[in-house]
This record gives C-alpha cells, structure tokens and sequence, in this order.
C-alpha cells in the first residue's frame, strides 16, 4: 500500500511531498558540507535520489500539515502548529 499525496511543495533543489497521516516525504539535492547541508532533513547532505521518509519527524510523532521547500531548506509546520526547518 503506497499512501495518497496530500500536497508537495518545490524548492531550488530539491522537492517534498506529505503523504496521508501526515508523514513527510523529500528528494533532491540535500546539499554539501560547505553548501546548504541537510536541506531535504534526511540527517545526511548529498543527493536524495528518490522519495524518502523524513525519518525525524517519524521517530518523533511529528505529523506534518504543510511544508515550503527554499533553494536549500526546508520549512514544516506540524498538526500542533509549531514550525520546524532543516538546511540553510
């Protein structure tokens, strides 16, 4: 079972997606040590070559409402209204 895409968001370089249950999903370019590192908030910079679950979020219990990618970042806003950002 693949879960339905309730909305995504594009950024510069990369691009995220919030499935049903709030799960947030992020690929692209995450960037490097000296340029935007973490911006897709998978805890590692690089390239993110296909869909992958923010596993932050996940292992907190954070269900993700919204979300707004920027050339190297990325800002969440949860289900309990508070924001959070990864990258530069």
């Amino acid at each position: 079972h693949r879960p339905a895409v309730a909305s995504i968001a594009l950024g510069g370089n990369h691009s995220a997606a919030i499935t049903e249950g709030g799960v947030l999903w992020t690929w692209g370019y995450g960037g490097s040590l000296w340029h935007g590192a973490g911006g897709c908030g998978q805890g590692r910079r690089g390239e993110v070559s296909r869909p992958e679950m923010v596993m932050p979020f996940v292992s907190q219990g954070i269900e993700v409402s919204q979300v707004a990618c920027g050339d190297l970042h990325t800002l969440v806003l949860d289900r309990q209204g508070r924001v959070h950002s990864t990258g530069q």
